[in-house]
């Protein structure tokens, strides 16, 4: 298996009326024509429907340019790899923690810190995703901020009147000013997870 992530691969939430699978994959692939500014026959795109009614359906997809796809397998098939499945770091890493954890809320926020300063964000409200980021940064004040307003636009959302809770694991260390803030300015609770301290634990290669 293979995780991508880069300022190159495309990661978004969609919310569509219901349509026909080809139909779906034709409005995805319309909305990664504009974000990326390639031809639609230069983007590989797939996609995961993890809501649906009558009337809609919400999910996740992904994009990335074909000629980086091919660069991804030529090095695993140069190393000696078959390649069998490919997904983006952040769907692998939120996956993997909550395969590995038991939570008890069905409403929280997850926040997984990577060691090369790329923070996972993830909002479950009622077992359905509202909210998916991956937010790199540089000064970790201002990560701080952007997570800040995620987060309010999610329970802001969210239609539970459960306590608002966090889970963070990951790269923990000097942390812990920045989780205080997210704890004052919010209003919630967080539990950090410390006994998957290292994102290695969570998203294992």
């Amino acid at each position: 298996g293979l995780d991508i992530y880069g300022p190159k691969v495309l990661v978004r939430q969609f919310d569509l009326p219901r349509l026909k699978a080809g139909e779906l994959k034709n409005a995805l692939q319309l909305e990664a024509v504009e974000l990326m500014h390639l031809k639609p026959e230069e983007i590989e795109l797939d996609y995961q429907v993890l809501y649906s009614s009558k009337d809609k359906a919400e999910g996740i997809f992904v994009a990335l340019p074909k000629k980086l796809l091919v660069e991804y397998i030529a090095s695993c098939e140069s190393a000696g790899f078959s390649l069998t499945q490919v997904s983006a770091r952040i769907c692998s890493a939120v996956n993997s923690f909550l395969s590995r954890s038991k939570i008890e809320s069905n409403t929280f926020g997850l926040l997984i810190f990577s060691p090369k300063n790329i923070i996972y964000l993830a909002g479950f409200d009622n077992y359905h995703c509202l909210l998916l980021r991956e937010i790199n940064y540089e000064n970790l004040d201002d990560a701080a901020q952007e997570i800040i307003e995620s987060l309010r636009y999610f329970f802001g959302k969210s239609l539970s009147k459960e306590l608002s809770e966090v889970h963070i694991c990951g790269e923990l260390q000097d942390k812990d000013i920045l989780i205080a803030k997210l704890e004052k300015e919010l209003n919630i609770n967080t539990q950090c997870n410390r006994a998957m301290a290292n994102l290695q634990d969570v998203c294992p290669a």
